[in-house]
This record gives structure tokens, sequence and C-alpha cells, in this order.
């Protein structure tokens, strides 16, 4: 029962591939508190200048105060997320630029029509039940 240089091999491209996952995880998560406060900075000072109905897009929407200050911290979070995990994802791949930019685009477009449907389907459903 030693090791061979097959076993050993397997071994080391293990730790490789657990190191490259580990950076990548990290640059998520800087990335991702990077643009979480940057997307926060923003929703406080639309909220200090009264813009928020526009801000969160919700003027036809009749709701309470309170509902656009959660609103609007999610949507930080939903934002922060799909920005950092496209760029993470995106830089994972072996590729030319071109494809890297292309797969990005649409993992982008494909990311914030998931989430964005599934915010709105979550508060078309809360204000069904208000009235």
């Amino acid at each position: 029962g030693g090791t061979t240089a097959f076993s050993s091999f397997r071994i080391s491209r293990f730790f490789v591939k657990e190191r490259i996952f580990m950076e990548n995880l990290i640059l998520f998560l800087i990335l991702f508190v990077i643009f979480f406060i940057v997307f926060l900075v923003n929703y406080f000072i639309k909220r200090k200048k009264n813009k928020l109905k526009k801000f969160i897009g919700m003027e036809l929407v009749k709701a309470k105060k309170e509902d656009y200050n959660k609103l609007g911290i999610i949507l930080s979070i939903v934002n922060a997320f799909i920005i950092s995990s496209t760029g993470v994802l995106c830089t994972m791949i072996d590729m030319d630029k071109i494809w890297q930019l292309l797969y990005g685009f649409v993992l982008l477009v494909a990311l914030i029509y998931v989430f964005y449907g599934i915010i709105g389907n979550i508060l078309e459903s809360i204000y069904k039940r208000r009235k």
C-alpha cells in the first residue's frame, strides 16, 4: 500500500483545485462586500434625497415607507450578488476575452431576469394579500 506517482499526482491536483476554489471564493466575497457597500451608500443617498420611488422603481405601487427600506436593502444585496458572481464566474473561464465578455453578458442578463423575477413575484403576492 505505498503511494505511487499517479496517486500523489491526483492528491496534488486536488489541492490545486481546492486552492483555486478558495481564491475564487475569497474574490467573490471581496467583490460582494465592495459592491454591497457601494449599492447601500447609493441607497442611503437616494433615501436622503427622497428619490426612493424612482430608485426602486415602485412609483405605481402603493407601499409603506418600511417596504421601501426593506426592498432597498434587499435590492442592494441582490445587485451585489449578481455583479460579483458574474465577475468571478467569468474570470474562472479559460477562454479568449471576447468569449468571457459574451459569457458574462449572457450570465448577467440571466441572473437579473431570474432574481428580479423572483422579487417581483414575491412583491406581487405580498401586495395582493394586502388588498
